[in-house]
């Protein structure tokens, strides 16, 4: 099997904030799709993740919409960890979701959530794992949908 040819898959980057207690945490993700033409959308995280934990221990969580103007360092400060600042700059727009299900697949935890918030934020294209790979020559971590070993 030619693996590689998942490199093909369409993918964007997102900050996915949560709090734990008083503190932010966040981590990035490529895999949030939506679901519904209304409000259902997806978010997988490694299971692995502090942020995976906080989601099930909070139920609610933020997506940044990262923009191409997003620098490399804040990816790779929020990549396969946690602690970082949620982001305010370089967003096309920001949701505020609730969990309403999820599914264990394997590695990952997909969780289902509702909109209950969307603010559209900068008019920037949106940064996908495509641009951020070949662009900005970014990479990703071993844990990743995404990584590459090559």
């Amino acid at each position: 099997m030619d693996s590689t040819v998942l490199w093909k898959l369409s993918y964007g980057l997102y900050s996915i904030g949560v709090m734990d207690g008083e503190i932010p945490q966040g981590c990035i993700a490529n895999t949030v799709f939506q679901i519904t033409a209304e409000d259902m959308l997806a978010v997988s995280i490694h299971k692995e993740n502090y942020t995976h934990l906080l989601l099930e221990k909070t139920g609610r969580f933020s997506i940044s919409i990262l923009t191409e103007k997003t620098p490399v360092r804040v990816i790779g400060r929020l990549g396969f960890q946690s602690g970082a600042p949620l982001l305010k700059a370089n967003c096309a727009g920001h949701l505020i979701c609730t969990i309403t299900g999820s599914a264990d697949i394997e590695t990952h935890t997909v969780f289902f959530a509702r909109v209950t918030q969307a603010l559209m934020d900068e008019p920037l294209p949106v940064l996908t794992y495509d641009y951020y790979y070949n662009v900005m020559r970014g990479k990703a971590p071993k844990k990743a949908p995404t990584y590459r070993g090559v």
